[in-house]
């Protein structure tokens, strides 16, 4: 057993033999609060998988904070497979069933968090910039259809606001950097469904 920096961080090797160093206290889960777990993977060597674990306390704020943005994850994923029944273009329905299945992921990470465990996530931070939806609509069209693609993609694009904000404000709640990391990167996904909605809009001349 080692002891370091007063974390506890726990190595194991498996290939037929496990090795634990660990430094620091466990944390007393008989106070109420929870226990997470930040797992980074690497394998320098075949058959051998290194498992990094560092425990640390969440509190009854973080835990807070984490349900309320699991909350709005899981309404934006309902949100957006709602939409994308009743979009009438091809492109936009296409669009929200990709963020559907964002959004539900998002509510996984969360959900691996208050469960103890802090996912890996390494957000695509150009998914926006790259996007180049094709034009349905023409400038002149003021047909129903286009209209009802109007009104979801505009209600879409204030709900990524609203949740990005959340974002932007909660992560500072959180100590653990492996926690502010995954929530940064959240917000940048959900920064990046705002500018896919608008370009969407842009294209198919929509006010």
């Amino acid at each position: 057993m080692l002891r370091k920096g007063g974390k506890c961080v726990k190595i194991l090797l498996m290939q037929s033999f496990y090795t634990t160093i660990c430094f620091g206290v466990q944390a007393n889960s008989s106070d109420g609060r929870r226990k997470i777990t930040c797992v980074n993977f690497s394998s320098p060597l075949r058959n051998k998988l290194l498992r990094k674990e560092v425990v640390m306390v969440l509190t009854e704020k973080e835990t807070a904070a984490l349900k309320d943005l699991q909350s709005q994850e899981k309404i934006c994923a309902k949100k957006y497979e709602k939409y994308s029944q009743q979009a009438k273009d091809p492109e936009l329905k296409n669009l929200f069933e990709t963020i559907q299945k964002e959004e539900q992921k998002h509510y996984e990470s969360l959900g691996q968090v208050l469960d103890g465990t802090v996912p890996e996530c390494d957000c695509n931070d150009s998914n926006g910039k790259d996007y180049t939806p094709k034009a349905t609509y023409m400038s002149d069209d003021n047909s129903e259809d286009k209209m009802n693609d109007s009104f979801l993609a505009t209600d879409c694009i204030g709900t990524e606001k609203l949740v990005s904000s959340e974002y932007n404000t909660d992560v500072f709640v959180f100590g653990e950097p492996g926690v502010r990391k995954l929530l940064a990167d959240i917000q940048v996904e959900e920064q990046n469904h705002a500018e896919m909605l608008y370009k969407y809009k842009t294209v198919n001349r929509m006010s």
